[in-house]
């Protein structure tokens, strides 16, 4: 099964380092998955975005098969062509995983052009940005063992144990 492959994938993320200018561990960052899924079905939903230069939109529509599973993740730039801006950007940190699905939206609104966004490499001009994409907050199972035996992987410092009967992350 694919996410039994997926999870030995991302129980090798324990080795990745942050920067001391990300903030040393801070896992403020997502690493995503390119993941295959043959269940597919659609919903409707109306996006509303939190950043007030971005525009609501309703009436989307979400193929739900999952694109990409997104997990929290640090990164250290180890090497870049020009220098990194003085001002790190630096996020919360993240605990919850991600799935992310196909959107597509007819109308995006009134939106400013361009948008200047800023992140750990420099500032960047985005143009007529359209949502194309939604990441849902997602949980894994926590193993591929059956209880009593559990033994997977789990997020937040949390360990994966027997809860009558079935593995659960507690």
């Amino acid at each position: 099964m694919q996410r039994k492959f997926l999870l030995s994938v991302f129980v090798c993320l324990g080795v990745a380092g942050a920067s001391p200018a990300s903030g040393q561990g801070i896992h403020d960052h997502l690493q995503c998955f390119k993941v295959r899924e043959k269940a597919s079905s659609t919903a409707t939903v109306d996006l509303k975005a939190r950043a007030v230069a971005l525009a609501d939109e309703t009436g989307c529509r979400v193929r739900i098969r999952a694109r990409e599973l997104c997990i929290p993740a640090t990164a250290t730039v180890t090497e870049i062509s020009e220098p990194l801006p003085a001002d790190d950007v630096v996020g919360l940190s993240l605990a919850e995983d991600y799935l992310c699905y196909k959107v597509q939206c007819d109308s995006a609104g009134e939106l400013p052009d361009p948008i200047v966004v800023s992140d750990r490499f420099g500032a960047r001009h985005v143009r007529r940005p359209k949502a194309q994409t939604l990441c849902v907050p997602a949980r894994k199972d926590c193993g591929d063992t059956n209880a009593p035996t559990c033994g997977g992987f789990c997020t937040g410092g949390l360990t994966c144990t027997d809860q009558g009967g079935a593995c659960q992350c507690s």
